[in-house]
């Protein structure tokens, strides 16, 4: 029998700060160009930017600013979705465009770091495209493949895209989805990728049941491994709105509560459900997840009275 202590903590905000949350909410998208790529050589971006980068200047010191990141074009909504590995980064604009006629249909951002510096590498989206797709939504990077989820594309259905990089060229790999998505699923609203597995979320399926999507890359192309569902949903779960992808585990979250799954080396398996420990059911418990080797994090935004500005609970599970 396996057993791990999870940590799990959970913030809520008042409402007065979740005007300022959901404002944030819209600065930062990446989306990765297929065939081709938008950037010739590495671009230094201005300086009076909405993506911050924080690092120790050495372990024994604070974290300080070194750069604000804004791209030169019309990047709307730039930093809606963020993915970083090593000295590559992922920036999602869903409200982006590569053209006039392309206005609202997202754009992923590519960042390489020198030194202290970051530089735009290429600008990343759908040819085929259209205006609303919420292409970079979520965003995820590993090494040099990037996952992007576009909830809203081929009529609210949603679906999501493989990018892979050679050397400084970013192309179109491969499009995930399923054939039975409905309008309203809202596929690819959240991407985990790890490797060759692929993790999708689609919260509105089977009557917003929810269920999230497991691919695995077999050499040449992307294969549909599994199907994940909440054991216990219900109607409205809304299970998959969140990802959060660590070794073998991953968090799901759905209403008011996480589910946590893990690998047996051939299948992935439910372990465990992690409830919101709030009686209000409106604490929108699981809107937001992170997950650290043996430490779960938790977002409930509207957790909490008007007037208690945060509130933090720990709590710990064991599996």
């Amino acid at each position: 029998m396996i057993q791990m202590l999870f940590s799990v903590i959970f913030v809520g905000e008042s409402e007065r700060m979740i005007n300022t949350k959901v404002f944030a909410w819209f600065i930062c998208v990446l989306f990765i160009e297929s065939g081709i790529p938008l950037v010739d050589s590495a671009t230094p971006i201005f300086m009076n930017s909405t993506v911050s980068d924080f690092s120790p200047m050495n372990p024994n010191e604070n974290w300080t600013e070194i750069q604000k990141i804004l791209p030169s074009d019309n990047g709307e909504d730039f930093g809606f979705s963020i993915s970083i590995d090593n000295d590559t980064a992922l920036v999602g604009a869903v409200f982006g465009n590569h053209n006039m006629s392309s206005r609202h249909q997202g754009a992923v951002y590519v960042l390489i770091r020198e030194g202290y510096t970051w530089m735009i590498q290429a600008k990343l989206f759908d040819p085929d495209g259209a205006p609303g797709d919420m292409f970079g939504c979520d965003v995820s990077l590993d090494g040099d493949t990037a996952l992007i989820g576009a909830y809203d594309a081929d009529d609210r259905r949603g679906t999501a895209y493989v990018f892979t990089r050679s050397n400084t060229t970013w192309s179109l790999q491969g499009q995930l989805f399923v054939p039975e998505r409905e309008p309203w699923d809202h596929y690819g609203i959240s991407v985990e990728l790890k490797g060759d597995t692929a993790f999708i979320g689609a919260p509105g399926d089977n009557e917003w049941n929810g269920s999230v999507y497991v691919f695995t890359w077999c050499g040449s192309f992307w294969a549909l491994q599994q199907q994940l569902t909440a054991p216990d949903s219900d109607t409205y779960t809304y299970f998959g709105s969140s990802l959060s992808l660590d070794g073998d585990t991953i968090l799901i979250s759905a209403e008011e509560s996480v589910y946590v799954f893990f690998y047996t080396g051939s299948i992935w398996m439910w372990q465990g459900k992690i409830p919101s420990q709030d009686s209000n059911p409106l604490t929108h418990f699981g809107s937001s997840v992170s997950l650290n080797n043996d430490t779960a994090l938790i977002g409930a935004y509207q957790y909490g009275l008007p007037e208690e500005i945060t509130n933090v609970s720990d709590y710990d599970y064991i599996r």
